[in-house]
């Protein structure tokens, strides 16, 4: 040994290095190539170590995890084979993950080579066919399997391969807007030409192109729903195999392979790139992407192919395909006992013609007697008018009296109402008889509609009615006065009248006469079915309250002020706000959370009934079988959803064909999207004609409208709404007693239009309603009683408010959050108990939610506090497959079941004050105003600090933030695509601080700042984070996942119940800050990791009597104290950089000046060059002379300062 080192020595003093012999060199062992199970992995150290390394590096896998060798390796190739198998969101997140490595840096460089030999051991791998046990290619081929179907990018294959074409009630508006504008103008042109004042000709216009209007949509609704006779008509003649057969089944399976093909090709890409980074593998992104996409075919075609077989599965239908005359009878599929839905707009039997003309004529005549005989001489009596002659024309004196009564019976006369004498009239009968009156189109009126009924009278009944008219008054003619308005001509004896003359003066009366006296809204209301919407917890659900933001609203428009256009505009750019893949997948993931509740609630009540059930047939309870028809109902309505999901074409067929036929009912679910956003279109639809409507605002919806189709609102708006809605309306029609049916059974019985105006199907309709809204998280909670209500209507309505809406847009989001959230902590269970008109729900299934969401936190509260453990906050969790950190604080409710799991985890009483300031700001009312965190990096954060008084609400509400907020807002959907250019760029990626440059159009452009970055370079330099360091790309956050880079600095935060951000440095300077921050990382990251191993941090001191809780605390106290004073160390002496000097002077005079206004006042004073500069941009020689001033302006305060 001494030899070598003489011989080094020499060596060196020759040459100045030593070269060390080929034979004296460590070389670590290669990678076999295909020879190496994943067992081998887990029993070999080197090749252990290589998934170790890597699982440490990747996900901050340690020692503390508690994971067993397989374990882990078992998580690394999940994650590999994951991105290798074109996973959507492993392949975006391993980019994200390659991208916040630089190989400029030497640390991230040994980094890099740990992961290239890692991808490399994993190519190396024995493939699905190798010699590996029958257990490992079970594993493997179980991992692809499950990366393939649960890869969020399959949802969207399936949306667009099943969506139907969306947009005809748009084209529908927008032709109906242009006909009758053109009727508008010409019949405007033509008013004013004949001397009619502009009001007048306004109106004249106005009423002839709403005509045109209304027949335009009356036609596309007729066009709609042949569409979807067509669908089902289609769907019959080819069941099962022979769906394949089909054109439109093809197509849909081309649509999901092409977006799979897609999806394949970008993450091979992501794959290569990967390895050429890390490997030094030559790149060849166009033959991977091609072979990706080839080999996509194959699982693209299966996925579609299944689709397609599972949404046509069952028998052919043994009755008549629907039409008005022969409805189709509903049919039980042969797998599941499930049925094919029926479609309300055909399949129920409309009454052919109003055959009862003659109970009218009896009920008539009963009537006028009836009133007759009550008459008093002090009245006129029918009688008595007769002097006036015998005429029934409205302006003889009989019409009001004859009409009044023929529709509304006794209900139309007062003496006779007042005698308790009920009578029914023409509305009561035609109710009973199933017909029923809905506007069909924007100008429709009830008058209109009970003409055409009086005209399918029997012309002898006609004859009937007026013979006992006449004999009990002596009245024999009708009339017309020959007048202006007189549109039906009519002189003659009322025994001589047709059918058409009995319509026409019905409707002559109606137009002068008939809506003054309130008759016709009367009957309208009892023909129209309208019952009262069920109550809410606070009061009943859609009514409206006059609150302080109506009023402001209110008394500018009384000035002059309209705020109309304002407020449309904004709503567009709210609906845009919301308009991105990741919101949509929010939306779903929410959505398929609460009907999963929803469904537990419903199965744990139908076992309660069946046990309620058999045990009261062993006792011989009469009971019994209303107990099981109860449960039963329960159970077959789940089972039914399911058939409705694997054919969601058939179940949106069915919500649309519902709509057409009930559309008041859907009024308020339909012009609503998920969140409680108003879709303006629809509301548009259903007011008519705008004279008003401008090319801007027209084009500008086109745009709005566009852009939600993209980015998945409209496809996941109509599939959840027609999922949840005919599921509901199924359970409720099977619930109730007088029905007893299902959808199907009911909408196809000979009598359903009859049983349609019931009051039973009316609550069905109207529960369904609610609970969809419910649902989707857009149920209205305002009201005009009781704090509560109205407190939830201020809320609701300040998106009303111009520029104020832009700021707090989500309000009855909110308010269904807190809904959610009192059902599942039981408190709506104990308020009904109280108050038991505090909800529509029954207490059973309220306690029934109650015990769920209480059962869940509980559950989830062991995984707490091993997560704890494992320094995550509140929101985070681990993904089993993988070992990631997820984080799933937007995740509504699942983020609220989780608080409550950590709380119970915590001990009440014993959560970190910091860890339950989170779960307030998260959970409460600061909630308001985080939702603008997820489209408006940090802006709720402001809006928050507002209220607690930390910001100036005169900066953050004004008209630089609201137009930046609204410019960020239009360009809203180019998130995604900006998210993918953040991938594209590589290690040219970077989150910029916003804080610094110019901060409106770094707010303004935030959905747009990578593409810049890659055209013209970074708005502003990269933002550093105290606890994250420099942060990685979330744009897996588009399909719904976001994945966390969970430092060690974020793990010691987290066990102590610290907020994170707390650690950034405070200052108005922010380049000095940022700077800060990331230097600050460094050093604390350091020692965070030297707490996780250490025992007295794991377990606390020996014989202390603090808890460990308050041990850990102050551990992490003092390393921060530390890191602080070390971190300020290194900017003080620029032992970094020298440049860090200057900053750190900038952040000594900030705190000597005591706020950045007095700094700002201090430049002003000393004026000149110094004066017109920015703080920030101060050289170390105009520092010093601030500095000096502001320490000479501080002595005479203090000598200047009174005495105590």
């Amino acid at each position: 040994m001494s030899n070598i080192f003489d011989t080094f020595r020499k060596q060196y003093d020759e040459t100045g290095s030593i070269t060390i012999p080929e034979e004296l060199k460590v070389v670590e062992p290669s990678i076999p190539v295909g020879a190496y199970s994943s067992n081998d992995i887990v029993l070999d150290d080197n090749l252990y170590n290589i998934a170790k390394d890597y699982a440490n590096i990747r996900f901050n896998i340690d020692e503390e995890r508690g994971y067993s060798r397989k374990n882990l390796v078992n998580k690394t190739l999940n994650n590999a084979r994951g991105f290798y198998g074109g996973n959507s969101v492993r392949a975006i997140n391993e980019i994200a993950f390659l991208n916040g490595l630089d190989p400029d840096k030497e640390e991230d460089k040994e980094k890099l080579d740990k992961v290239g030999k890692f991808y490399t051991m994993f190519e190396g791998m024995e493939g699905l066919f190798g010699e590996t046990t029958v257990g490992e290619k079970l594993g493997a081929l179980g991992d692809y399997t499950r990366e393939a179907i649960l890869d969020p990018v399959n949802l969207i294959g399936f949306g667009i391969g099943k969506a139907t074409l969306f947009g005809g009630s748009k084209l529908a508006t927008q032709v109906a807007q242009k006909k009758a504008m053109d009727i508008y103008k010409k019949n405007r042109v033509k008013a004013l030409a004949k001397g009619a004042t502009k009001e007048k000709a306004d109106d004249i216009a106005k009423k002839q192109a709403d005509k045109m209007w209304s027949r335009v949509m009356l036609e596309a609704a007729k066009k709609e729903n042949n569409t979807i006779v067509k669908n089902r008509v289609l769907k019959n003649k080819a069941r099962g195999l022979q769906a394949f057969g089909t054109r439109e089944a093809w197509s849909e399976i081309g649509k999901i392979t092409a977006v799979e093909a897609i999806a394949s090709a970008g993450t091979a890409v992501a794959y290569e790139n990967g390895l050429v980074r890390t490997t030094g593998k030559e790149a060849n992104y166009l033959f991977e992407g091609t072979m990706a996409a080839i080999g996509s075919t194959l699982v693209g075609g299966a996925m579609g192919g299944a689709s397609v077989y599972f949404s046509r599965m069952g028998s052919k239908p043994k009755g008549r395909v629907a039409t008005e005359e022969t409805p189709q009878q509903s049919q039980t599929n042969r797998l599941f006992g499930t049925e094919d839905l029926a479609l309300p707009a055909s399949d129920v039997i409309k009454p052919k013609k109003f055959t009862a003309g003659d109970r009218v004529a009896n009920n008539l005549d009963e009537a006028i007697k009836a009133k007759i005989k009550l008459a008093s001489e002090g009245n006129l009596s029918w009688r008595k008018k007769t002097a006036l002659g015998r005429n029934l024309a409205a302006e003889g004196g009989y019409g009001d009296d004859f009409w009044d009564t023929l529709l509304n019976g006794s209900e139309g006369v007062v003496e006779l109402k007042d005698a308790g004498v009920e009578i029914k009239g023409l509305a009561q009968t035609l109710y009973e008889e199933g017909f029923t009156w809905r506007k069909r189109y924007a100008a429709d009126t009830y008058s209109r509609w009970v003409s055409e009924r009086i005209r399918d009278i029997e012309p002898q009944q006609v004859k009937t009615i007026l013979k006992k008219f006449e004999d009990a008054t002596g009245v024999s003619v009708y009339r017309s006065r020959k007048a202006r308005f007189n549109d039906t001509g009519i002189d003659k004896k009322l025994s001589d009248f047709t059918p058409d003359d009995f319509a026409n003066s019905f409707a002559h009366w109606a137009k002068t006469r008939g809506q003054g006296l309130g008759a016709l809204s009367k009957a309208a209301r009892l023909n129209s079915g309208k019952v009262d919407r069920p109550k809410t917890w606070s009061d009943a659900a859609g009514s409206f309250f006059t609150d302080p933001i109506d009023k402001v609203l209110g008394k500018l428009r009384d000035v002059g002020v309209s705020t109309e256009g304002v407020t449309a505009g904004q709503n567009r750019i709210i609906r845009l706000l919301v308009s991105a893949p990741s919101t949509s997948f929010l939306n779903l993931v929410g959505y398929g959370t609460a009907t999963a509740i929803n469904s537990a609630s419903d199965v744990g009540l139908g076992l309660i009934y069946a046990g309620k059930g058999g045990f009261q047939k062993l006792i011989m309870n009469d009971n019994a079988k209303e107990s099981l028809r109860i449960a039963g109902a329960y159970l077959a309505s789940n089972r039914q959803r399911l058939r409705n999901a694997l054919d969601p074409n058939m179940t949106y067929d069915a919500y649309k064909s519902i709509a057409i036929k009930n559309p008041e009912e859907m009024r308020d679910l339909v012009r609503v999207l998920p969140g409680g956003i108003e879709d303006i279109d629809k509301i548009v639809r259903e007011q008519g004609f705008n004279p008003n409507q401008t090319i801007a605002g027209d084009v500008s919806e086109n745009i709005v409208d566009f852009v939600q189709k993209m980015s998945l609102v409209k496809i996941q708006d109509v599939f959840t709404k027609s999922q949840e809605f005919i599921f509901q309306l199924d359970k409720q029609l099977r619930l109730d007693k007088n029905i007893n049916k299902s959808f199907s059974e009911f909408f196809t019985s000979p009598d359903a239009a009859k049983m349609m105006n019931s009051d039973e199907y009316k609550k069905a309709i109207a529960r369904a309603t609610f609970e969809t809204q419910k649902a989707i998280f857009s149920l209205s909670y305002k009201s005009d009683k009781g704090a509560l209500g109205q407190l939830a209507g201020f809320i609701e309505d300040a998106r009303n408010v111009p520029g104020v809406g832009l700021l707090v847009p989500f309000g009855r989001f909110f308010n269904n959050t807190i809904a959610v959230m009192t059902d599942l902590s039981g408190i709506s269970a104990g308020m009904k108990l109280l108050k038991p008109e505090s909800s529509p729900r029954e207490l059973k299934d309220l306690v029934m939610r109650g015990a769920i969401g209480i059962g869940l936190a509980t559950t989830l509260a062991e995984n707490e506090k091993y997560y704890i453990e494992q320094g995550l906050d509140t929101f985070q969790r681990i993904d089993e497959t993988t070992g990631a950190v997820i984080n799933e604080r937007f995740n509504f409710p699942v983020s609220h079941v989780k608080a409550g799991a950590r709380i119970i985890a915590r001990g009440v009483g014993n959560v970190p004050d910091g860890e339950a300031k989170d779960i307030q700001d998260t959970l409460g009312f600061n909630q308001l105003t985080r939702q603008l965190n997820q489209t408006a990096d940090g802006f709720g954060d402001s809006v928050r600090n507002i209220l607690t008084g930390e910001e100036d609400p005169t900066k953050t509400f004004g008209p630089s933030n609201i137009v930046s907020q609204a410019l960020s807002g239009m360009t809203r959907a180019l998130s995604p695509y900006n998210d993918l250019m953040g991938l594209a760029r590589g290690d040219d990626f970077k989150i910029i601080d916003r804080k610094q440059g110019s901060k409106f159009w770094n707010n303004s452009l935030r959905y747009m700042d990578q593409f810049i970055g890659a055209v013209s370079g970074d708005l502003a330099p990269e933002r550093f984070d105290a606890a994250m360091g420099d942060i990685q790309s979330d744009a897996s956050k588009q399909l719904g996942i976001r994945e966390v880079d969970l430092t060690s600095s974020s793990k010691v935060l987290n066990m102590i119940g610290r907020q994170n951000y707390l650690e950034n440095k405070r200052t108005k300077v922010a380049i000095a800050g940022n700077r800060y921050n990331e230097i600050f990382h460094d050093i604390f990251e350091l020692k965070a990791k030297r707490l996780l191993k250490s025992k007295t941090f794991k377990e606390g001191f020996k014989g202390s009597k603090r808890s460990l809780l308050e041990n850990r605390t102050k551990m992490v106290d003092a390393a921060l104290k530390e890191a602080n004073q070390i971190t300020k160390f290194i900017m003080e002496t620029g032992s970094r950089q020298i440049s860090d000097f200057r900053l750190s002077r900038l952040l000594d005079l900030e705190s000597k000046a005591k706020s950045i206004a007095n700094v700002e006042k201090a430049l002003d004073r000393i004026g000149g060059e110094i004066g017109g500069k920015e703080f920030k941009d101060l050289n170390l020689s105009e520092i010093q002379v601030l500095e000096d001033y502001i320490e000479t302006q501080n002595y005479i305060d203090s000598i200047n300062a009174p005495m105590n």
